[in-house]
């Protein structure tokens, strides 16, 4: 399930309110229910990215930086020593949201894996 969303997020060109229900749904199965609730902007809101980051991996250190063609974001389980040189997860995409998305969701399935 991550890949196939970490593919959809790296072809994102910006903001994408399907792939925002995609990521609701991943983390909150009661969201398919619910018919009034809009997804979270996560796509739109580096803060809403950087919230669920905290979410699924509290106390992980995580950064971003956009630049003029590509923005670059990482998480990883140490401080922000390490930053972008030597982080765990890294991520590139056309925003620093989204970078920070992908980046958490291949922590996410790393950790799966074993």
């Amino acid at each position: 399930m991550h890949d196939d969303l970490i593919e959809r997020l790296e072809k994102a060109t910006g903001p994408d309110r399907e792939i925002d229900t995609a990521i609701e749904e991943l983390f909150d199965p009661s969201f398919r229910d619910s018919t009034l609730r809009q997804a979270t902007r996560y796509t739109a809101s580096l803060d809403a990215a950087v919230a669920l980051v905290e979410k699924m991996l509290p106390g992980w250190a995580c950064g971003f930086d956009a630049g003029s063609k590509t923005s670059i974001a990482f998480v990883d389980p140490h401080d922000f020593a390490d930053r972008f040189l030597g982080a765990r997860y890294t991520a590139q995409a056309a925003t620093p949201a989204i970078a920070l998305l992908i980046a958490l969701l291949r922590a996410l399935s790393n950790r799966e894996r074993g």
